[in-house]
C-alpha cells in the first residue's frame, strides 16, 4: 500500500509551509547532520518515510491514517479562518504521525 499522489503532494506542501518550523522526533541518526526541511522537502519526507517504513506491521495503518487526516486537512482548509484551531490540530497530527513536532517559530518563506 502507497500514499496516493493527492497526499504526498499535500504533505510536501505542508513541509514547505512549516519549513524550519518542524523538529524531528524520530532518531537523529535517521536524518543528515546539515538537517533542514527548509532545503530539501523530498529529502525529509524520504527520511521519515523510511524511518516509518521500518516498522513495517504499522506501515499500513499509518498509511490509512495520513489519507484520512490529509483529507480532513483539505476539508478544513476550505472553511477558511473559522477552522483554524482545527485545522492546527490536525497539522499537528499530521506532522506526529511522520516523526516531527511543530516549534512555535515563524517561517518566512
Amino acid at each position: 500500500m502507497h500514499l496516493s499522489p493527492i497526499t504526498s503532494y499535500h504533505l510536501q506542501r505542508l513541509f514547505r509551509q512549516h519549513c524550519d518550523r518542524l523538529q524531528p522526533l524520530i532518531n537523529s541518526h535517521v536524518l543528515p547532520n546539515d538537517y533542514s526541511a527548509e532545503a530539501n522537502v523530498e529529502a525529509t519526507l524520504e527520511a521519515a518515510w523510511q524511518a516509518l517504513s521500518q516498522r513495517q506491521s504499522e506501515m499500513n495503518s499509518v498509511i490509512q491514517k495520513l489519507e484520512s487526516l490529509v483529507s480532513m486537512h483539505q476539508a478544513l482548509e476550505k472553511q477558511g479562518t473559522m477552522y483554524s484551531r482545527d485545522l492546527a490540530s490536525v497539522e499537528r497530527t499530521i506532522f506526529n504521525v511522520l516523526g516531527f513536532q511543530i516549534a512555535d517559530i515563524s517561517c518566512n518563506v
